[in-house]
C-alpha cells in the first residue's frame, strides 16, 4: 500500500538507536527486504521525519535517527 512502510521500521530503529544511524545495506540485512524495497522504505521514514538522510549520496550514504525513543 503506498505511503506505509514493509512493517520492519522498529527493527532498522533499533539498529539506528544502536548507533545513531543505518545504511541502506544495513536496513537490508535487519529486515531482510529488497534494495529497492529498502530504499522506498528509507525514504518513507525521511518523509515522515523519523529519519535524516546524509548529505552524501551512494556509497557511503546513510539515515540518521530524527526523534527520540
Amino acid at each position: 500500500m503506498p505511503g506505509e512502510i514493509s512493517g520492519q521500521a522498529s527493527e532498522s530503529r533499533v539498529v539506528c538507536e544502536g548507533k545513531g544511524k543505518i545504511s541502506n545495506k544495513e536496513y537490508q540485512e535487519v529486515t531482510g527486504v529488497a534494495r529497492m524495497t529498502a530504499i522506498r522504505d528509507l525514504q518513507l521514514l525521511v518523509k515522515k521525519g523519523i529519519l535524516k538522510s546524509s548529505e552524501t549520496k551512494g556509497a557511503g550514504s546513510y539515515y540518521e535517527l530524527r526523534i527520540a525513543p
